[in-house]
């Protein structure tokens, strides 16, 4: 949390509130996956899915509903994976998927 930046600027008379998150440094998913499909032979193998300098980037405002509620308004949205990998023990997979 310590990284995460925050901004508060006028836009076109309403508050614009952005975020700068960078949501992690090294985030790694680790399975094993069975595909089961008529086109593809039947294969149960150990996949890893890992993704590094995630980071998300929004420019948002706030609005008050009539129930008092606050409700974003999502202006702009920048997504960057970063570096991301797929690896699976079999090799037409790994092609395929990646």
């Amino acid at each position: 949390m310590q990284d995460v930046k925050f901004g508060l600027a006028g836009y076109e008379g309403d508050g614009l509130f952005t975020i700068d998150f960078p949501a992690f440094k090294d985030f790694t998913i680790k399975a094993r996956q069975t595909v089961l499909a008529w086109f593809w032979p039947v294969t149960n193998t150990e996949v890893e899915l890992g993704f590094k300098d995630f980071d998300l980037d929004f420019q948002t405002r706030l609005v008050l509903d009539p129930n008092g509620y606050l409700d974003p308004i999502v202006l702009g949205c920048d997504i960057n994976f970063g570096e991301s990998y797929f690896v699976s023990d079999d090799w037409f997979e790994e092609l395929i998927i990646f």
